[in-house]
């Protein structure tokens, strides 16, 4: 896990540090960020906290950090942890907490769309938006398509090779994350060349690297296993 999330950071461009220990206790945060969002300081706090315990490394759970991340923002610390501590805050922290529960959120981050449909993770906001503009997850509709068409164009090329052309096909859609593109969903094509046996060996000889359509066609396209 840490180790993706090296990779993830590195690709946006984002400090990371292991947090140590982990995991930490947010209570505390977790309170002063409902008093944040109550005005115009809860989305950077948030951010603060974030960058505290997985950039630099520090326990969120102590009130010095807390009230450094505080400070940092231009904003009073001590009556600001007062009333995190109060009864009221406690409470409305208890029952957003149950909201999140009846609607299924588990991680962060967590999308829902007006209709109830949850979409979980950074690599998912595409799609969740996609649900909340239109109902329908055009992602997965369009990469099928490109699917379907890349299948063709494969088969083209074989045919115009001359290579005899595999009885069965397969494709496969993956997602990619890269810092220039973004999130992206896209498409794989497998064929099952005549090797191992009569059950053909399934060799990846293309794919489209995003949903505009790319091909890519791989040196083992004309490759013994489909000539033989």
């Amino acid at each position: 896990m840490w180790r993706d999330l090296e990779r993830i950071c590195f690709d946006l461009d984002l400090p990371f540090r292991q947090p140590e220990p982990f995991p930490q206790n947010g209570l505390l945060a977790a309170r002063v960020a409902l008093i944040g969002l109550s005005g115009s300081w809860g989305e950077e706090f948030c951010r603060g906290v974030f960058r505290a315990e997985f950039g630099e490394g520090r326990q969120i759970d102590d009130p010095t950090i807390i009230s450094d991340i505080l400070s940092q923002l231009h904003i009073e610390s001590a009556s600001v942890l007062e009333a995190a501590r109060a009864e009221t805050n406690k409470a409305a922290l208890r029952t957003q907490t149950e909201e999140a529960k009846q609607l299924g959120i588990f991680g962060a981050p967590t999308f829902t769309t007006a209709d109830g449909e949850l979409f979980w993770g950074n690599d998912r906001l595409e799609r969740a938006i996609a649900w909340a503009r239109t109902g329908v997850d055009l992602i997965a509709r369009n990469t099928r398509a490109i699917g379907r068409e890349l299948l063709r164009t494969v088969m083209t090329l074989l045919l115009n090779a001359g290579v005899p052309v595999p009885n069965r096909t397969r494709s496969e859609t993956f997602g990619v994350a890269n810092r220039r593109i973004g999130t992206r969903s896209c498409v794989r094509v497998y064929l099952a060349g005549p090797r191992r046996s009569q059950g053909g060996v399934w060799r990846r000889v293309a794919a489209i690297t995003s949903t505009r359509g790319l091909l890519r066609t791989y040196d083992g396209l004309l490759g013994s296993s489909f000539s033989r």
